[in-house]
């Protein structure tokens, strides 16, 4: 079997890639098919976050997107169809994912999942999401043995989660830096920039914000990021190897210019000789010179 046919199955979201020629490339796996480690944690993380999802985007229903200025709409009373949509329909895939990821880890199990085939419910939803957490978090590794059908599930379920972020405003703006990575060497650091409103702290002192490559794993924490503080740090040793790379480069100029200088004085001197040499009917520098000689002894 190829090394093609044993990579990561979430392909270009596998959060265990390398980076081969500038180009991601996912992880290789000991068996035929499967997710890897960095992947598995990374569903595990999304579905224990989708209890939560759900809740504030059942919040979002029946307010819509207006204008700003222009107040929000809510559902006239007793009204079925909610406004807001896209927050229903994301809602429904939240319950579909987690309903169809816990009925394959119970049959890989063989136990059974009590809420399969019953009415749906916004009620009924949300219990089945927090029960379907607690049976296939801790179990991603079986799920992703079922097969294709088991990796479509897992990833579907870390896509959602994506989704659901992005639909609730809650992803993190990004700063791009202005130098490569040192890892790498790839232009793709970005300082990951927290709402000052939801950052946490740990005995007092502040979570710090991080830098992240987003073409590689490597940094002193293995995961491709660095603090604020290493970062700062290392600007300043990058920065003070340009300005030496800098000095260097108009010492060689200043060296090459000097041998330029050089062969155009010698070539200068060649063709004044050759000219006397001329002029007194003398043949050639070479003869010249003899006769110079001469004179002088």
């Amino acid at each position: 079997m190829s090394d093609h046919e044993r990579r990561c199955g979430a392909g270009e979201l596998c959060h265990g890639h390398t980076v081969v020629d500038g180009k991601r490339v996912p992880a290789q796996l000991s068996t035929a098919t499967g997710l890897c480690q960095p992947c598995q944690r990374w569903v595990r993380s999304s579905m224990r976050a989708l209890p939560s999802d759900w809740c504030k985007l059942k919040l979002t229903i029946g307010e819509s997107r207006a204008p700003v200025g222009g107040g929000g709409r809510r559902p006239k009373p007793g009204s079925r169809v909610p406004i807001n949509t896209a927050a229903d329909d994301l809602m429904r895939q939240i319950a579909g994912a987690c309903d169809t990821a816990a009925v394959l880890v119970s049959d890989a199990v063989h136990t059974q999942w009590h809420f399969f085939g019953r009415p749906t419910g916004r009620d009924r939803d949300y219990r089945m999401i927090e029960k379907a957490v607690r049976l296939v978090a801790e179990r991603v590794d079986t799920l992703v043995a079922c097969g294709a059908i088991g990796i479509h599930a897992a990833l579907r379920l870390a896509v959602l989660h994506r989704y659901a972020t992005r639909h609730l405003g809650e992803t993190r703006q990004r700063e791009k830096q202005h130098l490569p990575c040192p890892s790498c060497g790839a232009q793709a650091l970005v300082k990951e920039v927290r709402d000052l409103r939801g950052r946490g702290s740990v005995n007092g002192v502040e979570t710090p914000e991080v830098i992240r490559c987003l073409a590689c794993d490597g940094g002193p924490n293995g995961d491709g990021t660095w603090t604020e503080a290493e970062y700062q740090w290392l600007s300043k040793m990058v920065l003070t190897e340009r300005e030496e790379q800098d000095v260097l480069k108009w010492l060689l100029a200043e060296a090459q210019w000097e041998r330029d200088v050089a062969a155009w004085l010698a070539a200068e001197r060649e063709f004044a000789l050759d000219l006397v040499a001329s002029m007194l009917d003398i043949d050639g520098m070479a003869d010249l010179m003899a006769r110079v000689q001469g004179m002088a002894a």
